[in-house]
């Protein structure tokens, strides 16, 4: 599946290697906030489910350590092993075993696209599932592209860190040899995780050989299938030049009924295909269209995790 950019005789629109213009506004955190309190007033939306446990005394069973996270609670590190050794090293108990998750948002200009704009609608998605997985106490990591190449935020945790996804968020850009296959191939899994993709899934390799890879890493996938307004309704008529987004090729077309029917059928296809690849392997699939209320895809998105991953 490819997507297009439209050039007519009289005005020339091209896809350029640009950064986000991201807004995290006052309405952003407001959302935050509405969501923020559905999730503590129905436990059962929320992204931990039963995987950890508020309850006291000998039912948290010592597990583990790992090394401390700036944004962890103090109160959890180990004063004794850091007299001994100096090193900070945070408990970890049985029934409150943390998650990492694992978010990739698509850098390939395929996605500098859209009205609604879906690198924007991506972010804000990413933004939000970061804060709520934070309010978890989970780690999570997030991989964006920028004007260097990729960029990986080490795994974090802790409501401080926050910003700081912020920050790498409204830096991420685009770029036209961006491969989303060889981003998530690339990416080291030393345990079992969550991982979230955040993409039109534009790509040249299948996806499912994408989930294929991330089920033999033992990840529990979540793919967010990002589309723009004009790429499931297109509002186009008369002949059209096409710019493809990826390598410049172009096309000439004249836009009529067997053509946009044969579209609609195709792109019908496409999604029907990914979502039929998730469900082979284990994983969840949410379309969402950026014309759509941020608020509403997160409940949705939510509320697929804990229906489908937890």
């Amino acid at each position: 599946m490819e997507d297009r950019t439209i050039e007519t005789e009289k005005e020339t629109k091209k896809t350029e290697n640009t950064k986000r213009t991201v807004v995290f506004d006052s309405d952003f955190f407001k959302t935050l906030s509405r969501l923020k309190m559905l999730v503590k007033i129905k436990p059962s939306a929320g992204l931990s489910g039963n995987r950890k446990s508020g309850a006291k005394g000998s039912s948290l069973e010592f597990s583990d350590f790992r090394e401390y996270i700036p944004g962890d609670d103090l109160r959890r590190i180990d004063w004794n092993v850091y007299g001994r050794t100096d090193k900070l090293l945070v408990k970890l108990f049985v029934e409150e075993k943390e998650g990492l998750f694992k978010i990739f948002i698509d850098g390939s200009t395929s996605m500098d696209y859209g009205k609604f704009h879906k690198g924007d609608y991506a972010s804000r998605l990413s933004a939000a599932l970061i804060y709520m997985i934070l309010n978890q106490l989970d780690r999570v990591k997030l991989v964006t592209a920028d004007e260097s190449g990729i960029f990986s935020s080490g795994a974090m945790t802790g409501r401080q860190s926050f910003h700081r996804f912020l920050a790498q968020l409204e830096r991420s850009g685009y770029a036209k040899d961006y491969d989303l296959w060889n981003v998530v191939k690339n990416e080291p899994y030393a345990s079992e995780g969550v991982t979230i993709l955040l993409s039109d899934f534009y790509i040249q390799q299948d996806i499912e050989d994408v989930l294929k890879f991330l089920a033999y890493r033992k990840q529990k996938v979540l793919l967010v299938h990002v589309l723009s307004q004009e790429e499931l309704e297109p509002d186009m008529e008369g002949t059209l030049r096409l710019i493809d987004s990826e390598d410049d090729s172009t096309a000439r077309v004249t836009m009529a009924g067997d053509l946009l029917k044969q579209y609609d059928q195709t792109l019908r296809g496409f999604i029907s295909h990914c979502e039929a690849m998730a469900v082979k392997y284990g994983a969840a699939y949410v379309l969402a269209p950026t014309s759509r209320p941020l608020e509403e895809t997160l409940l949705t998105l939510f509320e697929t995790l804990r229906r489908n991953l937890y």
